[in-house]
């Protein structure tokens, strides 16, 4: 069955493209975004105890997430790569990766709207992206139309 599958598709042939970001290096630690801004460090830590004393999170979490943060900031994430399947997802950490000066291999299903968005999430960062790609392209807009892939279907 694989062996059919693999020469049922394989007429796919995709090309590699890429986006730096162009901030400055990599923000270090922990933290996360709230009300429009990212908060790390001791405001971080705050903001964490004060939904536990409300009762939001447990206090165990509350532990956890406190503790994350300050080990975080012992990481040099421009040395590390994540793979990010379905990486056009609001809610996936790319966001987070780019801000941090990571390498994030991002794989998700074509659509230009989205892969524009994420596009933009890479230059604004610091980090960089790598993606599959239907055709080699060098214009940022175009990058968006042929950036993609169904890992079911190809």
């Amino acid at each position: 069955p694989l062996a059919a599958a693999m020469q049922k598709f394989a007429h796919h042939k995709f090309v590699t493209g890429a986006v730096k970001g162009g901030a400055a290096s990599g923000a270090r630690g922990g933290g996360f975004p709230l009300n429009g801004k990212v908060m790390s460090g001791e405001e971080a830590k705050s903001q964490v105890q004060r939904w536990a004393d409300y009762g939001c999170i447990e206090a165990d979490a509350a532990d956890a997430v406190k503790q994350s943060i300050d080990s975080l900031s012992q990481i040099d994430f421009s040395r590390h790569c994540f793979v990010l399947l379905g990486a056009t997802s609001e809610l996936g950490p790319l966001k987070t990766l780019m801000r941090l000066g990571a390498t994030a291999i991002c794989v998700s299903r074509s659509s230009a709207t989205r892969w524009r968005s994420v596009l933009g999430i890479a230059r604004e960062g610091c980090g960089q992206i790598i993606f599959p790609m239907s055709k080699e392209v060098q214009d940022e807009e175009q990058k968006s139309e042929a950036a993609g892939c169904d890992l079911l279907a190809q």
